[in-house]
Parts: structure tokens; C-alpha cells; sequence
């Protein structure tokens, strides 16, 4: 499971696969993290509940749907208001496409079991179940944001897909 920044930055690489709208990114940005809030009793020093929490209700793509539902409603609410454009319904998929990224990404890189279908079923789904080898770094530089292999392909993955972005954004606005 990459760290909670990681997400988010796939979640922005979501969003910008469909826009470069700010509102949009920063949209993407959030829902890629919002499934680690459910780490929140780490902050309390509460391991059990975390264990207890983590990997569930906000792991599982219909939470991102009901969750994207109230972002985008106060997000249109908030800018129709400000008689602002606001794109609801690719907002909508955006949310929901950068929110499932993120547990379906740590499907593929821990072994701690996601809850991918609750609250309709206890489909339970990680890298063991799928058959995904992963191992623990021997000599981990980084211990809290990278445990296993898989943690650092996908993270090294997603840090040069975004460096990628900046690069060929950065060369647009150059002229180059």
C-alpha cells in the first residue's frame, strides 16, 4: 500500500487524463486520498481500531460513488453560486474513477484484504488472494512510506508518470 500521497497523486493523473481544469485536478487529487481517512486512529496512537478500519468502508467503490455524489453536488452548489461553469457530471466520474483507483492500487500491492464490495458483499480482494508475489525490502530507507516491492514499482511508476506531465506541460508553456 503506497504512501497516502502516492494516491493522490494518481488520483490527479486520473483527472488529468480528462482535464487540466484546476477545479478538476484538485477534485482528483482529494478522492485519491480521501480511502486513507480511515488511517485517522493511527494519528491517536490507536493501532487496533486502524486495523479494524483500514481497508474497509472507505475501500470500496460504492463509497466513492455515494461520496462523490455530495462533492459534486456542493461543488456545483458552491460554484452556481458564484455563477460559476462547473462540469457536475465528468466532476462525478473523475471522483469516482480517482477514488477506486486507490484501493484497487492497493489491491495489487499489499496483502491486507480490501472489502472491494461493501457494502453488497464481503468480496474480498489483495495481492495474495490474486495470486501477486510481493516481499518485503530488506534494507528500507523509507520504512513508513514503502514496505514491499510491489509499493515501490507502483510508487516509482507514478512519481515519473507525474514528472512526465510537468516535463511535457512545462515545454508546452516554453514553446519548446
Amino acid at each position: 500500500m503506497p504512501f497516502t500521497l502516492i494516491h493522490g497523486i494518481i488520483g490527479y493523473l486520473v483527472a488529468r487524463s480528462f482535464s487540466k481544469d484546476p477545479k478538476l485536478l484538485a477534485l482528483g487529487f482529494t478522492a485519491g486520498v480521501l480511502p486513507d481517512l480511515d488511517g485517522l486512529p493511527l494519528l491517536w496512537g490507536n493501532i487496533s481500531l486502524f486495523q479494524e478500519w483500514h481497508h474497509g468502508i472507505l475501500h470500496s467503490p460504492f463509497t466513492g460513488m455515494v461520496l462523490g455524489l455530495i462533492f459534486v453536488l456542493i461543488l456545483a452548489y458552491f460554484f452556481k453560486s458564484q455563477k460559476k461553469e462547473f462540469p457536475a457530471k465528468l466532476a462525478f466520474a473523475i471522483f469516482v474513477l480517482a477514488f477506486t483507483a486507490h484501493p484497487v492500487t492497493d489491491i495489487f500491492s499489499s496483502d491486507w484484504e480490501i472489502n472491494f464490495g461493501f457494502p453488497f458483499t464481503e468480496w474480498n480482494l489483495s495481492s495474495t488472494i490474486l495470486g501477486i508475489p510481493d516481499f518485503p525490502i530488506a534494507v528500507n530507507p523509507f520504512p513508513l512510506l514503502i514496505y514491499t516491492y510491489n509499493d515501490l514499482i507502483i510508487s516509482l511508476a507514478t512519481l515519473f508518470g507525474f514528472a512526465g506531465l510537468v516535463w511535457k506541460d512545462r515545454k508546452k508553456r516554453k514553446g519548446l
